[in-house]
């Protein structure tokens, strides 16, 4: 077997497995242990695994990528997604929508809406929104610890949400 599908079988069983020892690749390929620790470095240095001491895991998905590449990333499904929940947010309705690529997308689908009281810890969804007069109007909160701003008034009154996005 080839060295570049070696590469390609010993990913697959990382990801089939989540980890595999040393061991077990030499066993599966019959190579020495001195070639299967040169794979998983080159594997390791390319990023495709995470090289552990005696094996090898796939790499950690807690890595968070840029705000471009996640607004990006599935872009077409997020608007479907942010049209149905949209849909589903009745006028005059208070809701809180969370930090994330899919509920910015869910703000934009919300611009049409009116009479919205919204709660966010997100600037782009506070940026988004702002471009409604309704919402500059003392309708929009930005909560920012230790405390929230808002676009209206001075005062921040507790709201029941009617959805949480």
């Amino acid at each position: 077997m080839k060295q570049t599908q070696r590469h390609d079988a010993i990913i697959e069983l990382v990801k089939l497995q989540g980890y595999v020892s040393t061991e077990e690749l030499v066993e599966h390929f019959s190579v020495s242990p001195q070639t299967i620790r040169r794979d998983l470095n080159d594997l390791a240095d390319q990023k495709k695994i995470l090289r552990h001491h005696g094996g090898a895991a796939l790499p950690s998905s807690s890595v968070n990528a840029s705000w471009h590449d996640r607004k990006a990333t599935l872009a077409l499904e997020k608007e479907r997604i942010a049209q149905k929940v949209a849909s589903q947010i009745p006028n005059g309705s208070a809701l809180f929508i969370d930090i994330g690529t899919t509920p910015e997308a869910v703000a934009h689908a919300l611009l049409n809406h009116s009479d919205l009281r919204i709660v966010t810890n997100n600037l782009n969804v506070a940026n988004t929104l702002m471009v409604k007069e309704d919402l500059r109007d003392a309708r929009l909160y930005l909560s920012v610890p230790p405390g929230f701003w808002h676009s209206g008034d001075k005062r921040y009154r507790q709201r029941r949400f009617a959805a949480g996005v």
